[in-house]
């Protein structure tokens, strides 16, 4: 590389693919780059290389010393390299290389820059490249100057040529690959920063990790003493056959109603037990007929005879002179009949009698009643007399609502929970029950049946499973409403 080659400020990039066309819709082209001149020697390296010198804490030692590398691209620092122990230093366009560097000067993808042998370093370079060293004394020198002194060596790789030079412990090597620079350079190691480790510690992070760790350390001390086994709750809840409670509605009975008669009540019978005489058993009977001594003689006829003499005197007699007379109706042989007069010939007035017998119907005496001797009211017998028939209509009332009922039949339980202590909770929710039965009566008044559900209480009281196990009533409203009304049933835990 010639002075030619850096002349001026502007750099052409040929060869650069341009993503997009330019505003002016051009075809692409050579892109300038207006970059500050930089001064360099006769082979091309930046003169402020050997410019500066090391500060003398930075100095190096026989006994403390570490190979320094620093990639430059014109006054940039791009990369460095620190290495203490002998190693390979490659650099080229491969992924594997310790600086990835493309540059047509290089003859392999993978050249060995710097090389390792022993406790000493080896900087290679070719024909394409530049190097220059400045020495302890302070002298820099070229490859021409190097080889007089004898400390180059040249050396044959592969299918090119290298020349190698060992670096000096207060050397500093210039190598110029195109426009790149490495130098190379021993520097004293870095001093290790010491601190206290108690500064180093954040406490307030320390303090929520213990409390984050404490939490998660109970957690899966909970979940190690827990039972995992899936069939150990089911023993306790599903096995258990007395976890289960039943609630039945039974149908109610249809009661017999009983007939209605318009004929009246059957005439008296006699007396299913034991039967008495009515009175004193040892008192001797009188005669009660109308033939006894001193009776008053009554005239059978006279009724009749006094109604001629009424018929034939005063207003009675005029009304008979008219059509259609109905004195003969209010007067004529009706009610009682006309033999009325020969019955009641021979009663005494209203004076009781004292008819014997033991235990009966009288003022004295104990046991049942009936029977005796003494007079009594038949029933009403078929008379040959005319009768008037009544007036209006017999009204049997319309027809009424009838009575249901939700009977509660008996509830099966089977667990902890007691069958009394069941029953009173489902008493509570009697009325919601009897709801769903009466919210469909009125859509379907013939509805009726037996529905039987089945239940499971968990162990906090609330029922986990409820569903029909049998219903001859066929109506899902009602039984969907029945076992909604179960679910929201809490029990004692």
């Amino acid at each position: 590389m010639t002075d030619h080659d850096y002349e001026g400020r502007d750099t052409e990039v040929q060869n650069f693919d341009r993503r997009a066309e330019d505003a002016a819709g051009g075809e692409s082209g050579p892109i300038r780059l207006d970059l500050p001149e930089i001064e360099r020697d006769a082979s091309g390296i930046p003169t402020f290389v050997f410019r500066d010198h090391l500060p003398d804490a930075d100095k190096p030692s026989a006994d403390r010393r570490t190979l320094e590398v620093v990639l430059l691209w014109r006054q940039a620092v791009m990369s460095v390299g620190h290495y203490g122990e002998p190693a390979v230093i490659t650099v080229g366009d491969h992924l594997g290389n310790t600086f990835r560097v493309a540059a047509e000067q290089l003859p392999t993808d993978r050249f060995r820059l710097v090389e390792g042998q022993g406790n000493d370093f080896f900087v290679n370079w070719t024909t394409s490249m530049h190097l220059e060293v400045r020495n302890e004394k302070g002298e820099i020198l070229g490859e021409d100057q190097l080889t007089k002194r004898q400390q180059v060596q040249a050396l044959r790789q592969d299918d090119y040529e290298k020349r190698q030079y060992k670096v000096g412990l207060h050397d500093r090597v210039a190598v110029q690959v195109g426009d790149v620079t490495f130098v190379i350079q021993y520097v004293s190691p870095a001093r290790l920063i010491t601190s206290s480790v108690l500064k180093t510690i954040d406490f307030y992070f320390t303090k929520v990790l213990s409390l984050s760790f404490l939490a998660h350390l109970f957690f899966v001390l909970a979940l190690l003493l827990t039972p995992y086994d899936p069939e150990g709750l089911s023993d306790d809840l599903f096995k258990n056959p007395n976890r289960f409670a039943q609630l039945i509605l039974k149908e109610p009975e249809k009661q017999k109603l009983k007939k209605f008669e318009l004929e009246g009540s059957k005439g008296g019978g006699r007396h299913k037990e034991k039967e008495g005489q009515f009175g004193k058993p040892k008192d001797k009977k009188k005669d009660a007929l109308a033939s006894t001594k001193g009776a008053p003689k009554v005239d059978p006829n006279k009724r009749e005879k006094d109604r001629k003499i009424a018929l034939e005197s005063g207003i009675f007699k005029a009304l008979q002179g008219s059509k259609d007379s109905a004195v003969s109706n209010v007067f004529g042989p009706g009610g009682l009949g006309t033999g009325i007069n020969n019955a009641l010939g021979g009663l005494r007035g209203t004076a009781m009698g004292d008819a014997g017998g033991a235990g009966g119907l009288g003022t004295r005496g104990t046991g049942p009643g009936g029977g005796g001797n003494s007079l009594g009211i038949g029933g009403l017998g078929d008379g040959t007399g005319r009768g008037t028939g009544g007036l209006g209509n017999v009204d049997l009332g319309g027809r009424g609502k009838g009575r249901y009922a939700v009977i509660p039949g008996r509830t099966i339980t089977k667990g902890c929970l007691s069958q009394e202590v069941v029953g009173r909770v489902l008493q509570r929710v009697h009325s919601q029950a009897k709801y769903c039965y009466e919210k469909e009566l009125n859509r379907n008044p013939n509805l009726s049946g037996k529905i039987t559900t089945h239940f499971m209480i968990g162990p906090t009281g609330a029922v986990m499973t409820a569903k029909i196990s049998e219903s001859t009533m066929g109506d899902p409203p009602v039984e969907q409403c029945l076992v909604k009304v179960i679910e929201r049933l809490r029990f004692p835990p």
